[in-house]
């Protein structure tokens, strides 16, 4: 099984950013915190699996990279990655709604 280091473009990091402000302003700032931290495990978890995901079909993914792949995490988000020699770049965090449209 290959390793890969996994990276968050600056795009990415304000995603989840943004992520814990909206949680923690519907509950409360440590509710944020948790489901941040909660999404990271997620993202981990593609130092491994990366390559298991195969091209997106979806426009929305593919404006964003090229060769983008996604995962869809906790009934509410979608992680679109590429694959980049041993790293995996996490490129944005969006809204699963938003990769139908």
């Amino acid at each position: 099984m290959h390793e890969r280091k996994v990276v968050l473009t600056a795009e990415a990091d304000r995603d989840m950013e943004r992520v814990e402000a909206y949680v923690a302003g519907i509950y409360r700032p440590e509710s944020g915190r948790r489901y941040v931290r909660r999404l990271y495990s997620y993202i981990s978890e593609l130092s491994f699996a990366a390559s298991t995901f195969p091209p997106s079909r979806h426009l929305v993914a593919q404006r964003i990279h090229a060769e983008a792949r996604s995962m869809a995490v906790m009934h509410r988000w979608t992680i679109i990655f590429h694959i980049y020699a041993d790293y995996v770049i996490v490129d944005r965090i969006i809204a699963s709604k938003m990769i139908t449209e």
